[in-house]
């Protein structure tokens, strides 16, 4: 029909709210599906530095992230002075 206009479905990494003819990209520490309606924080442990599509990555071997919806993963920190020293 003349003057009709189609709702959005988005790609992974877009939204678009019912009804809206446009997407959105998802913002950092984010994620979504294919013809999503919202983005979805990372859970802690995972990443995202824009808005990515399908999941959140994990933080690599030596970083982690206790928090949800981030954009990056901190350093571990070694425990210094903290082992028994032996042979003393």
């Amino acid at each position: 029909a003349t003057g009709s206009r189609q709702c959005a479905v988005c790609n992974a990494g877009f939204y678009s709210r019912s009804g809206e003819t446009s997407c959105t990209k998802c913002d950092g520490g984010t994620w979504s599906g294919e013809g999503s309606s919202e983005c979805t924080n990372c859970e802690p442990g995972k990443w995202s530095e824009t808005g990515t599509a399908d999941k959140c990555k994990d933080c690599p071997m030596g970083e982690y992230q206790p928090k949800n919806g981030s954009t990056s993963c901190l350093p571990c920190q070694l425990l210094l002075g903290e082992s028994s020293s032996e042979g003393s």
